[in-house]
């Protein structure tokens, strides 16, 4: 009688073992931990010109920086994950925050977010202030392009036809991405 009750608990132990150790180490659980200790980005002086202010924004300690950008393109990429060479579909667990210094209506740019791609489902939208600036937080779900499928974008105006766009991108929002997330989109501030 023992030994037909022992044997399916051997077994059964047997099988949840590999399988807690894959679940520990795959992407989706290691991303669930909250970073702790985060950086101050300040846009260094090369990069400001009249058409860019100086701006810093806080980001995880650990992740990585792409200034290539700034030069023509007037962006920055934030990664959880080293930037890599050539195209390449983001990965489960990978967080993309770009963000961009835009010349035009402030109003029309976030109001007409959803239909220039026309396959993007807005889940929530806000007004708020950042640094005292007057600001836009929109939630949405996209077409996947990059891997990516959801996001959270952040309008900060300057006046009246300058603003910053800063977007971040997951394949799916967890928990703890919105938090990072958004502490990164709260802590933008125009250093001018």
């Amino acid at each position: 009688m023992k030994t037909k009750f022992v044997l399916p608990l051997f077994v059964g132990i047997l099988g949840f073992l590999p399988l807690s150790y894959f679940v520990a180490q795959s992407p989706i659980a290691q991303s669930q931990v909250a970073p702790t200790k985060f950086e101050t980005y300040i846009l260094p002086d090369r990069y400001v010109n009249g058409s860019l202010p100086k701006f810093s924004i806080q980001y995880p300690a650990g992740w990585f920086i792409d200034e290539q950008w700034l030069v023509g393109g007037n962006y920055l990429n934030i990664t959880n994950y080293p930037t890599p060479t050539g195209y390449q579909l983001a990965k489960v667990g990978d967080v993309k925050t770009e963000i961009y210094f835009q010349v035009g209506s402030f109003e029309q740019a976030w109001q007409g977010r959803p239909s220039w791609r026309g396959r993007v489902k807005v889940f929530r939208k806000g007004k708020l202030l950042i640094d005292g600036k007057e600001a836009i937080r929109i939630w949405e779900g996209g077409d996947g392009s990059e891997g990516y499928f959801e996001s959270i974008l952040t309008y900060v105006k300057l006046n009246s036809n300058k603003y910053f766009q800063i977007v971040s991108y997951s394949n799916k929002l967890t928990p703890t991405e919105i938090d990072t997330i958004q502490r990164m989109h709260w802590s933008f501030r125009i250093l001018e």
